[in-house]
């Protein structure tokens, strides 16, 4: 398992990719607008540290959140899974 490091979440998404029958992926992007996705937290870093004060991530595995694919994320393979490796400050809200 991957285990992030710092304010980083690693979010399973909910969601399959919308791709061609040629794998071409099709944005959910509409002139300027984006489409939030749906995820659910796998695992999270322990928090960033700025000028020797510890900030928690606010959210726990389990938890279902709203984020922006590929705004500035990283995909990663878990057990055959792709996921989004994203800072804590790029998840839009939690979803209960």
């Amino acid at each position: 398992m991957i285990r992030p490091s710092a304010d980083r979440v690693l979010i399973k998404p909910l969601a399959e990719d919308k791709r061609t029958e040629g794998g071409i992926l099709l944005p959910d992007v509409v002139g300027d607008r984006k489409q939030a996705l749906l995820g659910e937290v796998l695992a999270v870093g322990p928090g960033r540290y700025e000028k020797g004060i510890h900030t928690p991530v606010d959210l726990r595995e389990g938890e279902k959140v709203l984020y922006l694919q590929y705004h500035s994320g990283v995909r990663v393979d878990v057990d055959g899974v792709k996921c989004e490796l994203l800072r804590e400050t790029d998840i839009l809200a939690k979803v209960n």
